[in-house]
């Protein structure tokens, strides 16, 4: 009654589109109207079960999975759990009735030529959408089998590959001409909705601009023509060198990343995750294994423990890397179909062909295209895309088998009856996680105050920040907080020039460090003008404990360098500057003046002006009331070093000004260090949104400390 979700509308569509007679020719959402077709009297229900025997007959106790999670011990849950479904375990089960074969058929075959498009209407952004299907055959050597799928997962190393946003993807090329929207994110989209015994679904979505709207047609030329690069094994580099396998490379790297998440979940696995894993597997022993994990099919429903069970094995890999040339044969322009989605008229879109269509079961509208012979004809004998680039190797990646688990160091001198949890600056502090000042030993003078809290890390709760003991996941956090003079006497068009500078740096590192997010590494800069000793600009990143060293010192170098936006990029940051003041609109007569004048200034301001504030900033930074805090996974020893590194790629210099306000670190860090960021950089936003990653590593829901 409410109207269809995207994913509904989607699954529609894909109905509209199997063969006739396919049994997912008959799932998709409902109405009353056609859930309930004789009525909803208990009669009328009667009626309907007579007519559902044989679904009804596989919704049964026996066919059920169960899965509980709850933040009680196991010895005392398990009684409980026992004693309320008593009933069900001591009925007899039902002796097996005969069932009829399932069809195995192709939803989606190879059409003639180009299949019609689908055009529907939105509310959303404008958007295009690929989907194929992928059969299984049980006794072919060139063809998948479910069992392989299930177990190697070519369809998430595809998605990794396809939804790629670094140098020379689809992503950046799309981004350069305009197609896509001017935001910070992935706008590229790759999952595998379902699987079943027969088939399994691949669906590629991308966000559009107005200007990739009216040229979707050549976006799909372009989707069609990385497929066809992708499905060449070998790849060089731009700048030439050896051949490297492209295939077996994004699969270690999905496989590495699965690893690094298995090893240190990052939160408990819901109930119905569980449940959905523990379908998937044969045995309840290793269904976290089989599927979170790459494994090979011999490995698949095997409860496999110990240190072997920790990484992905070469037999996975390679029956991965062979799975995935076997999904390619049915990526073809024949076998796609083509929905757009969009809410503008069909005559800006030149669809003059449009055919109205409505859907037969809930009678919404639609329409399809049917594409010209000379359109079709370009799809079909299109070869590589020429501008595509292999993604490079990921330097970034932590590796399970170089990082250990972090211990807590927890003070011999506070009794353990006495260690409660203290609050400072908002935080709560637990006693064996106080923050260590640590000499400056170096030659630099900056930060002039280091704090250490090894083996801790913050955590963020519903009503609070705290600061406890760190658990599995072997993360570090660096806070570099830089006081500027230039920040506390900032005017508004000074502010408007540093917001445009900030959104420029955000959109400079997005697609070069991609492959870091893809890593989980973060960042963050901000600026702060709370009061006269907080006004300055604090940088802050985060990372496991072998990977952030080259990841903080990178990004610190890539953010030191960034003077402002490039010519073609200037109007863009300023739309990007200008939304975000919209979205926070000010309240108050006095703080909508503010707003105002700050808004007259982003629209008038030049490459130049920006440039000239950035140069202005690093001359004011007062690196004499400089402070660092590195918390987590770290020695004393590796964190001054870490902070070392990444100072000395910024360009500021100590004692450049006066100091802004005495610096007294006394027995804690200062009011700034300890504010959680907020990781809005880029870099954050990498894997809740991007390629097939979410549903192998389980991360779009994870309270990322």
């Amino acid at each position: 009654m409410d109207g269809l979700s995207a994913q509904l509308r989607s699954l529609q569509l894909l109905r509209c589109r199997t063969v006739e007679g396919h049994p997912l020719r008959a799932f998709g959402p409902g109405s009353m109207k056609t859930l309930l077709p004789l009525g909803d009297r208990p009669e009328d229900l009667q009626r309907l079960a007579k007519l559902s025997q044989e679904l009804f007959r596989s919704v049964a106790a026996e066919n059920a999975t169960l899965a509980i999670v709850a933040p009680v011990p196991i010895v005392q849950l398990r009684p409980v759990v026992a004693d309320a479904f008593a009933g069900l375990a001591a009925r007899a089960p039902r002796a097996a009735e005969p069932r009829t074969a399932r069809s195995r058929a192709d939803p989606l075959p190879a059409a003639e030529t180009v299949a019609p498009c689908f055009v529907v209407d939105t509310k959303d952004d404008p958007a295009i959408s690929f989907t194929w299907s992928i059969p299984f055959e049980a006794n072919s050597a060139d063809a998948l089998d479910v069992t392989s799928f299930r177990a190697s997962k070519p369809l998430v190393v595809l998605s990794h590959l396809v939804a790629h946003q670094g140098p020379g993807s689809l992503s950046a090329w799309l981004q350069r001409h305009g197609w896509l929207p001017e935001n910070l994110g992935p706008k590229i989209t790759a999952q595998s909705p379902f699987c079943t015994e027969g088939f399994a679904i691949w669906e590629l979505k991308i966000k559009l601009s107005s200007s990739g709207l009216t040229n979707w047609r050549r976006v799909a030329a372009c989707v069609f023509g990385v497929l066809a690069a992708l499905a060449q094994r070998y790849v060089r580099d731009a700048l030439g060198g050896p051949r490297r396998d492209l295939w077996r490379q994004a699969v270690d790297e999905v496989s590495t990343l699965a690893d690094i998440a298995w090893r240190f979940p990052p939160r408990p696995p819901l109930a119905s995750e569980l449940a959905n894993d523990m379908r998937q597997s044969k045995s309840s022993k290793a269904y976290v294994l089989q599927v979170r994990r790459l494994v090979a099919r011999e490995e698949a429903g095997l409860a496999v423990v110990g240190r072997a069970a920790r990484f992905t094995s070469s037999a996975a890999q390679e029956e991965a890397t062979e799975a995935l040339g076997k999904v390619f044969p049915s990526l073809t322009p024949r076998r796609a179909r083509l929905t757009l989605a969009t809410s503008a008229t069909s005559a800006r879109l030149g669809l003059w062909e449009l055919r109205r269509r409505r859907d037969e079961n809930l009678q919404l509208p639609f329409g399809e295209l049917s594409f010209r012979r000379t359109e079709a004809a370009e799809w079909l004998t299109s070869g590589p895309a020429s501008w595509w680039c292999a993604p490079p190797l990921n330097v970034y990646l932590s590796r399970a088998d170089r990082i250990n688990k972090p211990k807590a160091k927890p003070d011999p001198k506070i009794p353990e009856s006495i260690k409660s949890k203290t609050g400072f600056n908002g935080v709560l502090w637990s006693e064996a996680c106080r923050a260590r000042l640590v000499p400056n030993a170096g030659a630099s003078a900056i930060p002039e105050a280091l704090w250490v809290v090894p083996g801790c890390v913050y955590v963020s709760g519903q009503f609070n920040e705290r600061v406890e003991p760190l658990g599995d996941e072997p993360v570090v956090t660096l806070t570099l907080w830089l006081p500027a003079q230039n920040i506390l006497d900032a005017s508004p068009r000074s502010r408007a020039a540093g917001r445009m500078w900030l959104k420029s740096l955000q959109l400079a590192l997005e697609s070069p460090f991609y492959s870091a997010a893809l890593a989980g590494c973060r960042w963050e800069c901000a600026f702060f003008t709370t009061s006269p000793s907080e006004a300055g600009v604090r940088f802050s990143f985060q990372a496991f404990s072998d990977n952030l060293p080259r990841f903080a010192t990178d990004a610190a170098l890539a953010i030191g360098r960034h003077t402002g936006p490039a010519a073609e990029q200037l109007e863009v940051v300023r739309r990007m500057a200008l939304a975000e003041l919209t979205k926070g609109a000010a309240k108050g007569a006095a703080a909508r003046r503010a707003e105002a004048e700050l808004k007259s200034f982003l629209k008038q301001l030049r490459i130049e002006d920006v440039q000239q504030e950035s140069q202005a900033l690093w001359r004011s930074v007062d690196g004499a009331s400089s402070q660092a805090l590195v918390a987590g996974a770290i020695s004393e020893e590796d964190a001054a070093e870490l902070v070392r590194q990444v100072v000395s790629t910024l360009p500021i210099s100590p004692g450049v000004t006066a100091p802004l306000a005495p610096l007294d670190p006394g027995p804690r860090p200062c009011a700034v260090l300890t504010r959680r960021p907020s990781w809005q950089g880029p870099v954050a936003q990498s894997l809740c949104r991007a390629s097939g990653l979410p549903a192998l590593l389980d991360v779009c829901g994870r309270a990322m400390k």
